[in-house]
C-alpha cells in the first residue's frame, strides 16, 4: 500500500502546484451562469463577474474584463423604450476581442438609435435568441431587435443542449425544451486546471469516457425527411416569434453572417439552412441583412482576415468592424428617438 499512498500524494502535490501557478496565469475562465428560471429564463452569465479569454495551451491574446449587471459581455447601459436588443451567440459575445472593438461597442458608440443592449452568449441558437428578444422587450423595454445568425444554428436548435433551449418535435407539436447550466459546468471555473484543460486545451471529459466505453451508445440520427420537416417547422416558428416583436411597433433585423472560407476561396458556397430562414423571413416579411456583400468587398480590396484563424470563424476586429458598419447603415432608416446619455463601459484589460 505504501508505493500506492506515495503515489497519490505525490499526485495530489503535482494537481497543487499546478493549480498554484494557473491562478497566476491568464487561463480561460469566468463563464458560469445561473440556472434558468421564470423570473430569469434568459441563458447568461454570472453577473459582474470577473473573466479572461485566452487561446490554446500558451493561452495566447488573453482579454480579461467584467461581466455587466445583466451577466453579458457588453456595456452598461440604461435601457429605455428606445433600445435596441443586439441577439446572437459567441460571435455577439466575443470574449476573444477586446471590448471596445466588439460590434456592440461599435453600435453603442456610434450615432445610432440606442442604447444597444448586448445580449450574446456562447452556444446560443434560435429558441435562446426568441427567449432574449422578448426578455428584453418585457424588462428592458427593447422593442427593437437585431439577431445574429449564422449556418449552423437551425440543426443546433433542433438538438438537445447543455444549456438553454431547443426545440423537439411530439408529433404535430413543436415544443420548446430547456436546460439549466449544471452544477459540475459551473464548478469547473472554481479550478484553474480543470478551466485550462476544458477551455483552453478544449478537453471533454464526456468524449473521454465515451472513447473507453467498451460498449458505446450508437447514436441514432434522425431520419432525413424527419429532420427536413423538424427544420421547417423551427424556421417557421423562429421567424414568426420574432415578428411579435412588431406589433408593439418596434423593429426586427435579421443579420446573417458570411462563409469565412467561400469569401477567401472566391466561391460560393451552398447555405441550405439560411437560405430556408431567408425564404421564411422573405414571407413573413421581417427584415433580413446578409454581410457576404460588404465582407466579399472587403476582402476583395485589402485581402486581409476579418475572421481569428483557419480554425476560429469568430470575427476578428475588422470583422466586428465590418458587421458594426453594414448594420448601421442597414437601421439608420428606423425612426426611433434616439435619447441623449453615455454608455458606461465594462473596465478590461488585455493582456499581451
Amino acid at each position: 500500500m505504501k508505493p500506492i499512498s506515495q503515489f497519490l500524494a505525490g499526485a495530489a502535490l503535482t494537481i497543487g502546484a499546478l493549480e498554484l501557478a494557473l491562478w497566476l496565469l491568464p487561463v480561460s475562465s469566468g463563464f458560469a451562469s445561473p440556472p434558468l428560471s421564470p423570473r430569469d429564463p434568459v441563458v447568461h452569465y454570472v453577473p459582474s463577474t470577473q473573466y479572461t479569454s485566452s487561446s490554446g495551451w500558451l493561452m495566447r491574446d488573453a482579454v480579461s474584463g467584467r461581466m455587466n449587471s445583466l451577466g453579458f459581455s457588453g456595456p452598461e447601459v440604461s435601457p429605455t423604450d428606445q433600445s435596441i436588443a443586439l441577439i446572437g451567440d459567441s460571435f455577439v459575445d466575443a470574449l476573444s476581442i477586446r471590448p471596445e472593438k466588439r460590434v456592440g461597442y461599435l453600435l453603442e458608440n456610434s450615432a445610432v438609435p440606442k442604447p444597444v443592449v448586448s445580449l450574446g452568449v456562447a452556444g446560443a441558437d434560435f429558441a435562446d435568441y426568441v427567449v432574449a428578444a422578448r426578455w428584453a422587450e418585457q424588462h428592458l423595454k427593447a422593442r427593437n431587435a437585431i439577431v445574429v445568425v449564422n449556418e449552423e444554428d437551425l440543426s443546433s436548435s433542433i438538438q438537445p443542449k447543455l444549456r438553454g433551449y431547443w426545440y423537439e418535435g411530439h408529433g404535430s407539436e413543436l415544443q420548446v425544451r430547456s436546460r439549466s447550466p449544471s452544477a459540475f459546468r459551473n464548478s469547473i471555473g472554481r479550478s484553474r486546471l480543470a478551466s485550462y484543460l476544458v477551455y483552453n486545451l478544449k478537453f471533454s471529459p464526456s468524449d473521454v469516457a465515451r472513447s473507453l466505453d467498451p460498449f458505446p451508445a450508437v447514436k441514432k440520427d434522425m431520419p432525413a425527411p424527419a429532420e427536413a420537416n423538424l427544420k421547417q417547422r423551427a424556421v417557421q416558428r423562429f421567424v414568426h416569434d420574432l415578428t411579435t416583436l412588431r406589433a408593439n411597433g418596434g423593429h426586427v433585423l435579421l443579420v446573417l453572417q458570411p462563409n469565412a472560407k467561400a469569401i477567401y476561396s472566391g466561391k460560393q458556397m451552398s447555405r441550405p439552412n439560411i437560405d430556408l430562414l431567408v425564404k421564411q423571413a422573405n414571407a413573413e416579411q421581417l427584415e433580413v441583412l446578409d454581410l457576404d456583400a460588404p465582407f466579399r468587398r472587403f476582402y476583395a480590396k485589402t485581402g486581409k482576415r476579418f475572421d481569428l484563424s483557419d480554425t476560429d470563424p469568430h470575427w476578428n476586429e475588422a470583422g466586428h468592424q465590418l458587421a458594426a458598419q453594414a448594420i448601421r447603415q442597414r437601421i439608420a432608416s428606423w425612426r426611433i428617438a434616439s435619447p441623449h446619455y453615455v454608455a458606461k463601459p465594462v473596465k478590461a484589460a488585455v493582456a499581451g
